[in-house]
């Protein structure tokens, strides 16, 4: 998820929590429909447990986060789902 320009309080813990995980899901990195199929990033396969019990609960946590229509078309998507990740940032290489 993108850094938050506040620091992570007490107070304000659920609120930028939520604000992360809808920015990562609004961003094409996070979540995408790619035509009939649904790409996500691989923390949603590697966590699948933190995010739900089976598919569908785990889109419709998904939906939570994200506006209308793109959260009713995970609700009652019924697609393939792929899982990719960008590993560029760990590429070591890219900084000598």
């Amino acid at each position: 998820p993108n850094l938050q320009n506040n620091a992570f309080t007490l107070e304000n813990l659920e609120e930028l929590l939520n604000k992360s995980a809808a920015e990562y899901l609004d961003h094409p990195r996070g979540a995408r429909l790619d035509g009939d199929e649904l790409i996500l990033s691989s923390i949603f396969d590697w966590y699948a447990e933190d995010f739900g019990n089976n598919r569908q609960e785990v889109l419709q946590t998904l939906s939570t986060y994200l506006a209308d229509p793109y959260a009713e078309q995970l609700k009652n998507y019924q697609g393939d789902i792929s899982y990719e990740y960008d590993w560029g940032l760990n590429d070591l290489e890219a900084f000598e």
